[in-house]
């Protein structure tokens, strides 16, 4: 869509969300735990909508626990029927997963913060395998909570992409996990500066002098 589309549905979303805003917030988080409950990876999309019909804070909030308490419901509804899924279409990911989780059973939190915070396991698959490894569930919450909010610039991102919306660039560096309050910013940001110009600012016209 075009640039006017993308700002035209802001506004609509967010003049909306203003004029029912208990509405739009409950059913925000509730389709954002249906999504983490069923292991749908639609987290990405929904905080950077987060970001631009709520205030920062708000959408952390609701990221937040969305991501911690959706990602508990999905572990409880693994350990009831992944387990024989899992074995059938990923072994070796799980064995291997399984193997690791053995190793590291006396630092159940800290194993759980590099399971969050690493680029090679999808949370997804974190979520329906933990209970099937004997992953603790009250480690499993608390780094849902906490390793999905920080910020950790990944060692071989040393340049940045460029994130164009409304007319404006916004510096995006590349960091692995992407945060959910840094996808609410750039949202926010982007959206908010829909109306500026690039460049710098027009030189104002200069008044003519009186003469006596």
């Amino acid at each position: 869509p075009s640039k006017e589309k993308i700002v035209s549905l802001w506004k609509c979303a967010t003049a909306y969300q203003e004029a029912n805003w208990w509405w739009v917030f409950f059913m925000f988080e509730s389709l954002y735990l249906s999504f983490k409950a069923f292991a749908i990876p639609v987290g990405f999309a929904l905080c950077v909508l987060s970001g631009a019909i709520f205030p920062l804070p708000v959408a952390q909030a609701l990221t937040g626990f969305g991501e911690s308490i959706g990602s508990t419901l999905c572990y409880l509804l693994a350990s009831v029927i992944a387990k024989p899924l899992l074995e059938r279409i990923f072994p070796e990911r799980l064995r291997a997963l399984r193997e690791r989780a053995e190793t590291e059973k006396a630092h159940w939190t800290l194993f759980n913060l590099f399971l969050r915070l690493s680029p090679v396991t999808p949370n997804w698959f974190i979520n329906l395998a933990s209970p099937v490894v004997g992953n603790p569930i009250s480690s499993f919450f608390i780094a849902s909570l906490l390793a999905t909010q920080v910020c950790v610039p990944s060692p071989a991102a040393a340049h940045a992409s460029t994130l164009h919306v409304s007319g404006i660039s916004l510096a995006l560096p590349c960091i692995s996990p992407l945060p959910r309050l840094h996808l609410a910013c750039i949202s926010r940001a982007a959206l908010d500066a829909r109306a500026r110009p690039l460049g710098p600012d027009p030189p104002r016209p200069r008044r003519a002098r009186l003469r006596d």
